[in-house]
């Protein structure tokens, strides 16, 4: 069962990846600026654990993928997340589950993407429970 849940969620991002115009989507990188620059999935968006006092994205309902260097720093950064509002957080887990070819240099921070666009009229915002 485990092996099938990684080809489904490697099947997932690859499917936004291909259609980025469709979706919204923030692929989030939250290991070390080195581990970033050593490899990091295509379009990821380097946001170190470390710095995440705030996620400067004004969309509450944005899908927002998360990947770490293992399940345990996904897990904390995702209920990190959760516990601020955000509503549509997928935990990817390590970024060795990622069956794809992997991106090399600086990349993209999180303090360059600027504030995505704001939650729907008359939207309620509230914490979920974990």
């Amino acid at each position: 069962m485990f092996f099938k849940k990684r080809i489904k969620l490697n099947r997932q991002i690859s499917l936004l990846m291909t259609h980025k115009e469709q979706y919204d989507y923030l692929l989030i990188d939250v290991r070390t600026d080195e581990e970033y620059k050593a490899g990091h999935i295509p379009g990821a968006v380097s946001f170190p654990f470390v710095e995440m006092d705030y996620l400067p994205v004004e969309d509450m309902f944005l899908t927002i993928v998360v990947y770490g260097s293992d399940r345990k720093d996904t897990r904390w950064a995702a209920e990190y997340l959760s516990r601020n509002g955000y509503f549509n957080i997928i935990p990817f887990g390590g970024i060795d589950r990622w069956k794809g070819p992997l991106e090399e240099g600086r990349g993209r921070h999180i303090s360059e993407i600027p504030p995505t666009k704001e939650p729907h009229d008359g939207a309620e915002i509230s914490s979920p429970r974990l």
